[in-house]
């Protein structure tokens, strides 16, 4: 059994259980990303491992660690979890937790990551964060 991070949006996986019968069954298993799983089947595993599915270290292993505690004040930091991590715009806005100050350095960070098309919901959201403590 290896244990991997998910990268993709969505991996699906098949784990091995017998049924009532006795019978050998495969059941059909989704993670979504970021999320850490066990795969027992080696050719999920070297499926994934082809396609990119999983964070990778950089000795080119798989990673099961989550990711590191946001920086704030690293645009850089935020910048590379934007461009590398790609979170979804939810995860983005949720980063800030109502913190006009976080939500002003995700802003800049979204603006850098993703050049001149940053997203509109990541945008609005964060501009809503930010203009409710004026």
């Amino acid at each position: 059994m290896t244990q991997v991070r998910i990268r993709h949006a969505q991996f699906r996986y098949l784990v091995p259980y017998t049924d009532a019968e006795g019978r050998d069954r495969l059941a059909i298993r989704h993670a979504i990303r970021n999320e850490t799983v066990d795969l027992p089947r080696d050719s999920d595993y070297r499926r994934g491992l082809d396609s990119g599915a999983f964070f990778m270290d950089e000795e080119g292993e798989p990673e099961t660690t989550e990711p590191e505690e946001l920086d704030f004040s690293n645009h850089t930091q935020l910048v590379r979890w934007i461009r590398d991590e790609k979170p979804n715009a939810q995860t983005v806005v949720d980063a800030a937790d109502d913190d006009p100050f976080k939500a002003e350095a995700l802003l800049a960070a979204e603006h850098e990551a993703n050049g001149s098309q940053p997203r509109k919901t990541v945008v609005e959201k964060l501009e809503a964060i930010m203009e409710e403590e004026e």
